[in-house]
């Protein structure tokens, strides 16, 4: 912090020397005493610039340890909220109606120099809010990771029929923008939650990450080949966004997509939505079929780990400590030739991590097999305007989710390592890698600037009050 606050210190030092220069240049009343002068360097040098030093230091570390990273769960909920509509009441459709005058007082100003005020008000035409339909509805979406709204304030089905006013026809353009009838997308919430299956369910929540912020710990991976790797296409960059609403894409496909890619990507989810709700994980899969990656398949899981950790090129977006990724090598497309996996966190899950690798290797390269099926069982309630479930157990069957929950070794079971040893999360902690955190080289030029900013303000201070009590005195 020396480094960033002294340079800036001498600066603010240099900018009341020459403030002082000016003012005794000019003249006046304004000046900055040599008393003031030393009182400013003082209090610049050990009081504003240190604490504004320290509060920079530390915002600029508090911002570099906050990241992203996946929850998920499952659908709970299908809603809807139906408002009955009333002139200016609570619809978001309108238009004006029904005009009325309202007397709006003013203030105006005689002529001439001695003219004064007088009072001049008038009548003014002010309009009510009159809903376009009786009635609109809104549809929304919970899930076990928060609540959506899929569709506001909606039109019912033939929304002319049901004009509030029947006098005043819709525009066909405000039809199209409100929508009309049960969104398709809802519909189908309500009949996989009325069925009870509901699907899965993403997010991206922040967390804070001690040592992706960390460039100079040894607990992250590093690797000289990702480079080489990149310029073959052969490294897919970490996924980092939801799609539509709360769905994703947790399944790389490099060399090798098969036919049914979609089922994958399903399985996975449903796999996910378990996991998230029951030991707060987030499982990826790197399928690759590629002759070279086979020949050294340990080189290329490592430079893939250091890729997806590298926050120099996925920001907040680096792979999450709460992350798992199971790599699967094929020759042929059928089966598994090799399998690697890795967690966003250095230390923890070992015995889980050998367990992936040796209990896939050899297998079939197949969802059901590989990522197995995942079956909720729950309870049901509904009512004219909602429907809702309690899911009560999970069932699964799989390689990958019989190893993660330590179905036949409650050794392999996934648990979450926790950063700072408090709170969820197993472990002791990296809190002490906080202290190493260094501000940016951008984040250190803004530290010095306000640094020198405030320190500048002193010097006005000091130029427009006489705080050393000398100026007075001297202009008797």
């Amino acid at each position: 912090m020396l480094s960033t606050v002294i340079p800036a210190i001498i600066l603010a030092l240099l900018a009341g020397l020459l403030v002082k220069y000016i003012l005794e240049k000019k003249g006046g009343e304004e000046q900055i005493t040599a008393f003031e002068l030393k009182l400013g360097a003082a209090v610049i040098a050990f009081i504003v610039a240190p604490l504004v030093g320290y509060i920079g230091w530390e915002v600029s570390r508090s911002n570099q340890i906050v990241y992203n990273e996946y929850w998920n769960g499952w659908e709970i909920a299908a809603e809807r909220n139906d408002v009955s509509c009333t002139r200016d009441g609570p619809c978001y459709w309108e238009y004006d109606c029904d005009p009325y005058l309202v007397y709006v007082s003013r203030t105006c100003t005689r002529p001439g120099k001695n003219g004064g005020t007088y009072e001049c008000g008038g009548y003014e035409t002010r309009y009510h809010s009159c809903p376009y339909v009786t009635v609109e509805t809104t549809y929304n979406v919970r899930t076990t990771l928060g609540g959506y709204t899929v569709a506001p304030h909606r039109f019912p089905d033939d929304p002319q029929s049901h004009r509030w006013r029947t006098s005043k026809s819709i525009p066909d353009s405000t039809i199209s923008n409100a929508g009309v009838g049960i969104p398709k997308f809802w519909n189908e919430v309500w009949m996989r939650i009325a069925s009870g299956t509901p699907n899965p369910a993403t997010t991206r929540k922040e967390y804070k990450n001690y040592i992706l912020a960390n460039e100079g710990t040894i607990l992250k991976q590093h690797s000289a080949n990702i480079e080489h790797y990149l310029k073959q296409g052969l490294l897919p960059p970490v996924t980092a966004s939801v799609v539509g609403l709360y769905g994703s894409n947790k399944v790389y496909f490099v060399g090798h997509r098969p036919g049914n890619a979609t089922v994958w990507q399903s399985t996975l989810e449903h796999l996910n939505a378990a996991f998230g709700t029951e030991l707060q994980g987030d499982l990826h899969v790197v399928i690759v079929q590629n002759d070279a990656v086979n020949a050294d398949y340990d080189t290329y899981v490592l430079a893939l780990k250091a890729y997806w950790q590298d926050n120099k090129v996925f920001g907040r977006d680096a792979f999450g400590k709460n992350g798992v990724a199971v790599i699967l090598g094929t020759n042929d497309g059928k089966t598994v030739a090799w399998a690697r996996a890795f967690t966003g966190m250095p230390r923890g899950n070992e015995h889980m991590i050998v367990a992936l690798e040796s209990g896939l290797k050899g297998q079939l390269l197949d969802s059901t097999i590989v990522l197995g099926t995942i079956t909720p069982t729950s309870v049901v309630s509904k009512s004219p305007s909602s429907v809702s479930l309690r899911i009560t157990k999970t069932d699964r069957t799989g390689i990958v989710p019989r190893i993660i929950w330590g179905d036949d070794d409650k050794s392999f079971r996934f648990e979450r390592i926790g950063m700072t040893g408090k709170g969820s999360g197993k472990g002791s902690g990296y809190l002490y890698l906080y202290g190493e955190i260094q501000p940016t080289d951008t984040q250190k030029k803004w530290i010095g600037f306000f640094v020198f900013l405030f320190s500048c303000v002193f010097w006005f201070i000091a130029a427009a009050q006489d705080i050393s009590n000398t100026r007075k005195s001297s202009r008797y």
